[in-house]
């Protein structure tokens, strides 16, 4: 039975990973991760930067990551063709990138359907690996860790039945960039 848990190698490359690390270790936006709006290093421990694809504030992130994750979005909806039949859905403008330093992690096993905000009209998540990190990412009820390659772009639904977290403790260091498809509502 498949897992809807896909990877499209190398939809970026290593030069294109390198330039959004670099910018985001520049990037005077950056902030400790948050979970639920505030700050719990039990459950996340990372800094992120909030992105949004619609902001030109972004376009130095957005002008990269968004073409490659419209192109493994086509993949996946091609594989998945149902997807494609529903109505109004759409990628969600607001992205994240986050760093994960030695000993930090995403703790917590979670979906991205989660009742937060607007995460209840979330139909996809996705995962861009920015560097081949040691420390991946589980779905213990798939029994799957996907390895972190980097411009490895992974998707898969954003439901309970794909409750994940980081490997953790995260050994070194681990960029992704992350975010979410969903229904307009």
């Amino acid at each position: 039975m498949n897992n809807f848990i896909e990877c499209y190698p190398q939809v970026l490359s290593s030069r294109k990973c390198d330039k959004i690390i670099d910018r985001f270790n520049r990037d005077t936006n950056k902030k400790e991760g948050k979970l639920g709006g505030r700050i719990d290093h039990k459950q996340k421990h990372s800094t992120d930067i909030n992105l949004n694809f619609a902001n030109e504030a972004c376009k130095q992130y957005n002008d990269i990551i968004y073409p490659a994750l419209m192109k493994g979005l086509q993949s996946y909806v091609h594989e998945y063709k149902f997807i494609a039949q529903l109505t109004d859905w759409q990628v969600f403008r607001g992205y994240n990138v986050q760093y994960y330093d030695e000993g930090q992690g995403y703790h917590l096993l979670h979906c991205e359907h989660e009742n937060q905000s607007n995460s209840m009209y979330r139909i996809l998540a996705w995962m861009i690996y920015l560097n081949d990190a040691q420390c991946g990412t589980t779905f213990p009820m798939q029994d799957i860790t996907l390895k972190p390659s980097t411009g490895d772009l992974w998707i898969w639904p954003a439901f309970w039945t794909h409750a994940h977290k980081g490997v953790t403790p995260n050994i070194g260091d681990k960029y992704i960039a992350t975010g979410w498809c969903e229904f307009v509502n």
